[in-house]
């Protein structure tokens, strides 16, 4: 009897220690992460050109910046070719004129350079256009490059027809930034008397509403005024007036008639 339970304690120690082998032998279930795949750099040139022709020249910029940030414009020239007409329509006629002018100077392309000087030029033209007439000696850079763009085989016949046409409405000026410069002081000399005639007729204003408040609290005392005195006047009895006396008899008789003789007693 001792004996079977010795052994049936050994097959139990032997089963176990197989057991223990076997679960370490096996691997463990570890779950398993999938690899972030690496995101797909942003093409911001497409992104421009989107927002460019979607006509958000703000954002078409940003998103060209960022192209060139990361290098993603094969030449420099054309990063200021996606961006000039941009600053044009954003009225920023500097940065597009220098735009313009870095793409004809890279660039080996006839058609290309031909497009860029007629762009050019309606740019300075554009700059030209003053509210009081036309900066002579810009237009003058416009014309300049519209005979560029002619020569290498472009056709700005209609620009210059509107050129002519708006010279001959406004007038041209030699020196149009001096006298942009007095523009801008009569504008301002403007604007100050708009704010001091503003600040009278408001002073204005307060006076007539005072003198409004004073017109009515007087017409308020007038009226309780008057109401006192006929509340007054009700409350008062009225006094009787006194009977004249009656003349007595006695005192009539003694009175002479100026009809009667008066008597004379001997």
């Amino acid at each position: 009897m001792r004996r079977n339970k010795l052994l049936l304690c050994i097959m139990s120690v032997v089963f176990y220690l197989a057991a223990a082998s076997f679960a370490v032998a096996q691997p463990a279930d570890v779950p398993t992460t999938k690899k972030a795949e690496p995101e797909q750099p942003v093409n911001y040139i497409a992104e421009g050109l989107k927002h460019r022709a979607e006509g958000r020249c703000d954002k078409a910029i940003d998103n060209f910046k960022k192209a060139k940030k990361n290098n993603q414009f094969s030449e420099d020239w054309a990063f200021y070719h996606s961006t000039a007409d941009c600053y044009t329509a954003l009225k920023k006629y500097d940065e597009a004129i220098n735009a313009y002018t870095k793409v004809i100077e890279a660039s080996k392309n006839r058609v290309l350079t031909a497009e860029m000087h007629r762009d050019r030029a309606k740019t300075y033209y554009l700059k030209a256009v003053l509210p009081h007439g036309i900066d002579k000696n810009i237009l003058a850079l416009a014309s300049k490059d519209l005979d560029e763009a002619k020569m290498l085989g472009i056709d700005v016949s209609s620009m210059e027809k509107t050129i002519s046409g708006d010279i001959k409405r406004k007038p041209l000026i030699e020196n149009a930034a001096e006298a942009q410069k007095h523009a801008l002081e009569i504008e301002l000399i403007l604007e100050k008397y708009d704010e001091m005639y503003g600040r009278l007729t408001a002073r204005l204003e307060q006076l007539e509403k005072r003198l409004t408040a004073v017109k009515e609290r007087q017409e308020f005392l007038e009226s309780l005024i008057t109401s006192l005195l006929q509340n007054d006047k009700k409350k008062k009895p009225a006094r009787k007036s006194k009977p004249k006396p009656k003349p007595s008899k006695k005192a009539d008789a003694e009175i002479p008639s100026p009809l009667q003789p008066k008597l004379i007693n001997p």
